[in-house]
């Protein structure tokens, strides 16, 4: 196969497009790789200029319900897609890797079928789904009903927190074979600039797709709370193209923040906009249809710039941001508390340096992008292992 390493092993990714717009986590970490070869199967190519992938890729045919075919081999009725098929025999892939439970299902498919091993990686909105399954159905009753199916079929699944986790044991996936493995950043890149002799207003910057578990409504009614109580700053917003677009800046404009919110394009440097930033604002919910974060990348990549985080005590986010120490937590959807929050730091330039610090040390000592990789292909060997015991028995 073109642009096959002979001399690396391949891990095969499934992905359902490669990549979308916020999906800077999984393009890292299909990067970081480098005793294996990541190769990628997927059905759609988005966003080549902001993820430049120059490993194989192998584009499958598209089908009305990919999910739905995905559960008709545990019957024995599915044509299993001749692209992905030819790919994973000619490049002798050793590992599946399915990003997200839904192509974890699929994987589990091509897994049994090729005698292959499976790693499942969830991040938020796919356990979500499994935990609202009444509020989902219409759209992903495939990947509802084939849960057991994919816990099975998983020889291993990866999660960013110890809340995932216990999300996946309560709905039936087997302890043993969870592992906790977060999203890393790369800590050159996001790295911490001085703060201390910033004048003016303080500067807080909000990540994200415009979407409800982000939380921004909250945070832009704290932002308003905590001005009116006096504090001196302003909004540095980053948005990812979402449904809310459109309400949100009307809100901003509602709550008078139009002159104090600076909304950036999404294709802006995050790594810039947070060194020049004093406070990362990450007010995340639970949605009303059950999606929730994992733990949200921008507050990893926040903190190794030195930023300490206002955030809420939502998912895994407890993890990143240690309350008191490298931030502060509030309950989900306390806007006076994040005005709280907000108006103690603004006033309180020395605490802010601690809690920064602090911040970046969390992350040297557990989200680094390139110690991650090594751990993950520490997963792999593993997982090679246990196909060629299989393979012997």
């Amino acid at each position: 196969m073109s642009g096959q390493d002979p001399a690396r092993p391949a891990v095969a990714f499934l992905l359902g497009t490669a990549f979308s717009f916020t999906e800077t986590f999984l393009f890292n970490q299909m990067r970081s790789l480098t005793r294996y070869q990541a190769i990628t199967l997927c059905h759609r190519v988005a966003n080549e200029e902001r993820f430049p992938w120059t490993e194989p890729r192998i584009l499958g045919q598209r089908h009305p319900s990919r999910l739905g075919q995905a559960l008709r081999p545990l019957h024995g009725r599915l044509t299993l897609d001749p692209a992905w098929m030819q790919a994973l025999t000619e490049t002798r892939a050793t590992v599946l890797h399915g990003q997200f439970g839904t192509n974890g299902l699929i994987a589990a498919v091509y897994g049994k079928q090729l005698g292959l091993p499976v790693v499942t990686s969830f991040y938020g909105g796919d356990v979500g789904i499994l935990l609202e399954p009444q509020k989902h159905l219409r759209r992903y009753w495939h990947y509802i009903l084939g849960k057991r199916a994919l816990f099975e079929g998983s020889d291993l699944v990866l999660v960013l927190s110890t809340a995932m986790r216990d999300d996946l044991v309560r709905l039936g996936c087997p302890a043993s074979k969870i592992a906790i493995h977060p999203n890393g950043v790369d800590l050159e890149r996001f790295s911490p600039v001085p703060r201390a002799d910033r004048k003016g207003p303080l500067s807080v910057v909000m990540c994200g797709r415009e979407i409800e578990k982000k939380g921004f409504s909250h945070g832009f009614r704290a932002v308003h709370r905590a001005r009116a109580a006096g504090a001196d700053l302003r909004v540095r917003w980053l948005p990812a193209p979402g449904p809310l677009g459109a309400p949100l800046r009307a809100l901003i404009e509602e709550l008078g923040l139009g002159p104090h919110v600076e909304i950036l394009d999404p294709k802006t440097d995050p790594a810039v906009v947070m060194r020049e930033s004093d406070l990362m604002l990450c007010p995340s919910v639970t949605a009303a249809d059950g999606d929730k974060e994992g733990v949200p990348t921008v507050l990893v990549e926040a903190a190794g710039t030195g930023l300490p985080a206002i955030a809420s005590r939502h998912a895994g986010i407890p993890e990143i941001v240690v309350d008191g120490e490298s931030g502060l937590l509030y309950a989900e959807r306390d806007e006076e508390g994040l005005a709280t929050g907000l108006v103690r730091l603004a006033k309180d330039p020395a605490l802010r340096a601690r809690m920064g610090e602090a911040a970046r040390q969390k992350v040297l000592a557990t989200y680094d992008a390139r110690k991650l990789a090594i751990t993950l292909e520490a997963h792999y060997d593993a997982l090679a292992a246990l196909a060629l015991r299989r393979a012997l028995d």
